[in-house]
């Protein structure tokens, strides 16, 4: 069965020899592209949430017309593990166009499986005709270019914490070409596993048999944040306050009018803000009102920090004013 699968298998080894080589030179060739140098390249938008860079050194076909497969169709699968709850909304892989390096049109389904004790499960989701854009790394394999593909849900998926699978092929009907999707490294979000099945739709999943994963990356939505803030009203030219949002940043308001906090915060998150310091040139009282609530899609605008001439005799008597002969 691994015939059907490996693509070096399924090449010459002159084809295999000659892969080697270009990588040889991709290596000492700083002006090529490459996920290696300099930490990973973030190709998708939003959360990174799996990033298992290519290995420029196998790949496997995930094509549901493959020319080379003795089944007709070859479709793979890799897992992954979520540590929050997240949205799929984009996915980046690589691939190529066996043998004769024409890129047909494509038709990219991808499958979003729930783990079934260490196999693809149920389908929690399937997309066809995924939109795609394709770019030449400029990377070589097996005589034919690599190819890196953004695919962008039409259709964001979320999941829960937990363990999934995604499936991703092509479908090259119509082309002597049969797809491969290329092999990746381990990620801290990856699992040992891939597998694959010879039919579709799929009934049977097989364990791939070694530690071969996907070149992927995936990406989750990116949490929408808001701004905090509102206006001062009535503090005098000469003064400043300072204000605080949930005990983790401070705003040094220092003129009427509207003010923000630098740091958005995520939606249906909560906030508190307070008065940490009264202005005191000339002393004078503030009050915060509407300063506790909960973002709900979109800026907080209405705190309303209101200042006046202070009435509280412990700041006119207190510590610090020569104030001979008058006590509290």
């Amino acid at each position: 069965m691994k015939a059907l699968l490996m693509l070096l298998s399924l090449v010459t080894t002159s084809a295999f020899t000659q892969s080697l080589s270009l990588l040889d030179v991709f290596s000492s060739n700083p002006n090529l592209p490459s996920q290696n140098r300099g930490g990973p390249i973030q190709y998708c938008t939003g959360n990174l949430l799996l990033n298992q860079e290519p290995m420029q050194a196998n790949g496997l076909f995930s094509d549901i017309d493959c020319d080379f497969c003795g089944a007709g169709v070859q479709v793979m699968a890799d897992n992954f593990i979520l540590t929050n709850d997240e949205t799929i909304t984009e996915l980046v892989i690589y691939t190529g166009y066996f043998p004769d390096n024409t890129p047909s049109t494509d038709l990219w389904t991808v499958s979003v499986h729930a783990d079934n004790a260490g196999a693809p499960g149920m389908v929690l989701q399937t997309e066809t005709n995924v939109p795609s854009t394709r770019v030449d790394t400029g990377v070589d394999l097996f005589g034919v270019d690599e190819y890196r593909h953004i695919l962008t849900l039409n259709t964001p998926v979320p999941l829960i914490a937990g363990t999934y699978w995604i499936e991703i092929h092509n479908d090259s009907v119509g082309s002597t070409e049969s797809v491969f999707w290329e092999t990746g490294n381990l990620d801290t979000n990856s699992i040992v596993d891939s597998q694959f099945a010879t039919e579709f739709p799929v009934v049977t999943w097989t364990p791939l048999g070694t530690s071969e994963e996907m070149a992927i990356q995936i990406c989750g939505a990116t949490e929408p944040t808001y701004f905090i803030g509102g206006e001062v009203t009535g503090m005098l030219t000469t003064n400043e306050v300072l204000l605080d949002n949930n005990g983790s940043e401070t705003e040094l308001v220092t003129c009427n009018g509207p003010f923000v906090f630098d740091t958005p915060i995520a939606d249906l998150s909560t906030y508190s803000v307070t008065e940490l310091m009264d202005p005191d040139s000339p002393l004078q009282d503030c009050d915060v009102t509407m300063g506790d609530g909960t973002v709900n899609g979109g800026d907080v605008t209405e705190i309303l920090v209101s200042c006046a001439a202070t009435t509280d005799t412990d700041y006119i008597f207190g510590e610090g004013f020569d104030c001979p002969g008058l006590t509290p």
